[in-house]
C-alpha cells in the first residue's frame, strides 16, 4: 500500500520579491539545488486548455480553475482542494476566491494569481506544496488571517503526531502540521484545523504586523520508501547494496541499518564486497556519517576477499552495537573462499570499539575452504552483558562431515571477548549424515526465564520425517548455552509428516516480555484450507515459554494472490519484531500479489501487524509498503525486507535492497531503502538531512 503526501506551506513575502520571480526563472538567477533537480527530474507539467496536469511516477495532479485534483497511481483515494476564501476571522474577504486559471511560471511552480495573493503550488520529488504569497500587508483590521478550503476525498480522516490523513483500505493522502516563522527565526502563532471536508488555517494577526517579512507557514513534510545508502553514486549499476539488518537504540531514539555492498569510495573497487551502516535518527532530523564502513575484509583495494550477510543488535546497558558477518577474511590462518563469522562492537555514534573484525567461529579449524560459517543471527543479553551469535555451518569435529550443515553458537561478552567455545546447537540427522540439515538460524532472549530460544529450517529423520522435508525447529538452552526441554523441537508441520512437497523455510522468531512468549513466523507452502504445492505464504505459530502450542496451529498470516494459486507467492523473509508498548508484533515479507494493478513476477514488500495473541490483524491486509518501479512493472525488483521495533513511539522500522526507476537511479542498480510505519499507517517522515546525496535525491 503507498502513501500519497500532500503538504501546505504558506509564506509571505514582499512585493519585489514577487515581482521577480514573475519575470525571471529563480533557476535562471542561481543555480538549482539538488532537491529542485531531482523534482524537476521526476515531475512532468503538460498543458491543458486552462490550467496544467503534473505527471509524476505516483500520481498525476490536475490544476485547474476550480482547484487541485490528486490521483494516486498507487490505490490511495483521489483527493481534491480547492480555496474557499482567503478572509479576516470574522469573515470579512480580503481577496476573490472564484476560479483563476493556474500558470506554470516555472519547471517547478505552479501559480494561481489572486492579485493580492498568489497561491502557489511548488513541486518536490515526492510531494509538493502550497504556498500563499502576499505581495503587501492585507488590510486584516487587527484581526487574524484566515485561508480556508474545501476538501472532497473518500477516505477517512485520522489525526496522528504529525497532521492529519485521509486513508483507504490502500493509501493515503496526507497533511502536515504548520509551523509559522518570520525571517528572523521567530515562530508566529498560528494553527490548522482539518476535518473530512475543509481546511481551516488561522495565523495571529498582531504577530503578522510585528513580524519580519517574509513569513514562513511550513508543515512537517516527507515521503516513503527513503533511500539510504548510495553505493557507488546514482545512475551506477554497478555498485550495489545487499541483505540489510536493522536494530534499535534506546539511547538517541535511533536506528542502526547496515548491510552488504561494494562501492567506489575511500579506495574501494567493484565487487570489494563490505559491510556498511546509517544511523537514523527515529524522531526524525537527521542521520550521522553516510555511508560508513563497519567492515575491511582483506584491506581495501581487493575483491578477493567478501563480507556478506550481516546482522546487528543493541547493547542496552552500555549503548552500543554489535554488528556480525560472514567473510573469507585473510587473517588468523583464514584462506580465500573459507568463511566463518566475525564480529565488530560500535558505540552508539558508529565508531569502532575494541578488536578490530574479530574472528568468532571457526568451522573447520583454520586453512580449509571446504568448512563455511554463514547467516549469521545475533541477540543481546542484558542480564549478563553478553551476545549470543548463532549461524549455520559445517565442521569437521566430533565426527561431523564436510557439508553436514547445523546451527552453532558463541556467546561474546560486550567488550568482544569470546566466552567458551563455538557449541553445535541442533543436530539433524544425527551425526555424519550430509543428507539431513539446518539452515537460516535466528535467536531471541527471554528476559522473564533467562533463556536463549534458537530456532531454523531444517531436514530430520525422526518422528516419520524424510529426507528433503524442511520444517522449522526450535532449541531452548539456558545462558550458559545447556539444553533446555526437547531437544530440536519440531514447529511446523507444513503437509504433515512424511510429505517432501511441503515445506518450511526461513523462520524469524520474537518474544514478548508481556505474556512471555514466542512468535515464530516463515515461509512455507502446506496442503490445509485450499492451499497447494508451491502456494508460499508467510505461517506462525505462537508458544509458550516452555515452546507449548497457544492458538491456531500453523496459522496463516498472508494471502498472497488468494488461495490455491501458486503463481503468486512469499520469496523472501519473513521477518518479525515485537513492540512492546502496544503488545503488537509486526511481520514483513517479500512477495508478489494480484491485487491493485499488480501482476505475476512483480516483488514488492508487504507487512502485516498482528496483535499481541496473534488473534487479529491489525489494518489493511497484507499491506504494500514499496513500490519498485510503479504498479503492473516486473523490471524493478525488492527482495529481503527487515523490520525493528522503537518502544518509546510504538512505531517500527522496515528496511529492505532493491532497484527503482526514480531519482536518477536505473535498473540494476540495488540500494537500501527503508519505510518508518506507524501502526499499519505508512508514516509521513522527516528522516531528511543536509545530506543530499544520501537523502533528499533519493526519496523516490
Amino acid at each position: 500500500m503507498k502513501h500519497q503526501t500532500y503538504s501546505l506551506l504558506l509564506i509571505l513575502v514582499g512585493c519585489a520579491s514577487v515581482a521577480l520571480a514573475a519575470q525571471t526563472p529563480s533557476s535562471a538567477l542561481t543555480p538549482i539545488s539538488a532537491d529542485q533537480a531531482a523534482a524537476i527530474a521526476v515531475n512532468r507539467l503538460e498543458p491543458t486548455v486552462d490550467g496544467v496536469l503534473l505527471h509524476h511516477p505516483r500520481r498525476t495532479v490536475e490544476f485547474a480553475p476550480e482547484g487541485v485534483r490528486l490521483t494516486s497511481r498507487r490505490g490511495a483515494p483521489e483527493w481534491r482542494w480547492a480555496l474557499g476564501e482567503i478572509a479576516t476571522a470574522s469573515g470579512r474577504p480580503l481577496v476573490d476566491s472564484g476560479p483563476v486559471a493556474p500558470v506554470a511560471v516555472e519547471r517547478d511552480l505552479i501559480r494561481y494569481d489572486r492579485c493580492a495573493v498568489l497561491e502557489e503550488y511548488r513541486l518536490k520529488e515526492n510531494s509538493f506544496e502550497q504556498l500563499f504569497v502576499i505581495p503587501e500587508p492585507l488590510p486584516l483590521g487587527g484581526e487574524d488571517l484566515l485561508v480556508a478550503g474545501t476538501v472532497d476525498c473518500g477516505g477517512d480522516l485520522a489525526e496522528n503526531d504529525d497532521g492529519w490523513a485521509w486513508r483507504s483500505t490502500r493509501g493515503e493522502v496526507t497533511l502536515g502540521r504548520v509551523t509559522v516563522l518570520d525571517a528572523g527565526g521567530e515562530q508566529i502563532p498560528a494553527r490548522l484545523e482539518v476535518t473530512p471536508t475543509s481546511t481551516r488555517l488561522v495565523v495571529d494577526g498582531s504577530a503578522l504586523v510585528a513580524a519580519a517579512y517574509p513569513v514562513t507557514i511550513d508543515p512537517e513534510i516527507g515521503s516513503n520508501d527513503y533511500r539510504i545508502s548510495d553505493m557507488g553514486g546514482v545512475g551506477d549499476s554497478v555498485y550495489d547494496g545487499f541483505a540489510a539488518a536493522v536494530a534499535y537504540g534506546s539511547l538517541y531514539n535511533e536506528y542502526l541499518v547496515v548491510w552488504e555492498g561494494d562501492d567506489n569510495s575511500g579506495g574501494l573497487v567493484d565487487e570489494e564486497l563490505e559491510i556498511f551502516g546509517q544511523l537514523l535518527s527515529a524522531a526524525g532530523g537527521g542521520v550521522l556519517v553516510n555511508d560508513f564502513r563497519i567492515s575491511d575484509v582483506g584491506g581495501t583495494g581487493s575483491a578477493a576477499s567478501r563480507a556478506r550477510s550481516p546482522d546487528v543488535a543493541y547493547n542496552s546497558n552500555y549503548h552500543q552495537y554489535f554488528v556480525v558477518w560472514s567473510a573469507d577474511d585473510p587473517v588468523d590462518g583464514v584462506v580465500d573462499n573459507e568463511f566463518e563469522i566475525w564480529g565488530q562492537v560500535l558505540d552508539a555514534n558508529g565508531g569502532g570499539l575494541f578488536t578490530n573484525d574479530f574472528r568468532i567461529s571457526f568451522n573447520g579449524g583454520s586453512g580449509d575452504p571446504a568448512y563455511d560459517a554463514e547467516n549469521p543471527a545475533v541477540v543481546y543479553n542484558p542480564s549478563r552483558d553478553e551476545y549470543l551469535v548463532v549461524w549455520e555451518g559445517d565442521s569437521n569435529a566430533g565426527g561431523m562431515v564436510d557439508n553436514e550443515y547445523e546451527i552453532w553458537a558463541q556467546r561474546v561478552y560486550s567488550t568482544g571477548i569470546l566466552v567458551g567455545s563455538n557449541m553445535r546447537m541442533s543436530d539433524m540427522g544425527g551425526t555424519g549424515d550430509a543428507l539431513f540439515d539446518a539452515f537460516q538460524p535466528d535467536v531471541v532472549y527471554n528476559s522473564s526465564d533467562f533463556e536463549y530460544l534458537t530456532v531454523w529450517s531444517g531436514d530430520d529423520n525422526v518422528g516419520g520425517l524424510v529426507n528433503d522435508e524442511f520444517e522449522i525447529y526450535g532449541q531452548r538452552t539456558d545462558e550458559d548455552l545447556g539444553g533446555v526441554g526437547a531437544n530440536d523441537a519440531r514447529v511446523s508441520d507444513m503437509g504433515g509428516t512424511g510429505d517432501l512437497l511441503y515445506d518450511a523455510f526461513h523462520p524469524s522468531v520474537a518474544y514478548n516480555p508481556r505474556r512471555n512468549e514466542y512468535l515464530v513466523v516463515w515461509q512455507g507452502d502446506d496442503n490445509v484450507g485450499g492451499l497447494v504445492d508451491n502456494e508460499f505464504e508467510v505461517f506462525s505459530q505462537r508458544m509458550d515459554a516452555d515452546m507449548g502450542g497457544l492458538g491456531a496451529n500453523d496459522f496463516r498470516l498472508s494471502d498472497v494472490g488468494g488461495v490455491g494459486d501458486p503463481n503468486y507467492n512469499v520469496a523472501w523473509g519473513p521477518e518479525i519484531a515485537y513492540n512492546p508498548p502496544i503488545d503488537r508484533y509486526m511481520v514483513v515479507w517479500g512477495g508478489e500479489d494480484n491485487v491493485g494493478g499488480m501482476i505475476d513476477g512483480e516483488w514488492e514488500i508487504f507487512a502485516q501487524m498482528v496483535n499481541g495473541d496473534v488473534s487479529d490483524g491489525i489494518g489493511p491486509n497484507d499491506e504494500r509498503i514499496s513500490d519498485a518501479g510503479g504498479v503492473g512493472e516486473v523490471t524493478f525488483t525488492t527482495y529481503s525486507p527487515v523490520v525493528a521495533a522503537n518502544p518509546q513511539n510504538g512505531q517500527f522500522l522496515v528496511a529492505w535492497d532493491g532497484d527503482d526507476n526514480v531519482g536518477g537511479l536505473v535498473q540494476g542498480e540495488y540500494e537500501i531503502f527503508i519505510q518508518r510505519m506507524d501502526g499499519m499507517a505508512i508514516f509521513v517522515d522527516d528522516f531528511e538531512s543536509g545530506e543530499t546525496n544520501a537523502w533528499s535525491l533519493t526519496v523516490p
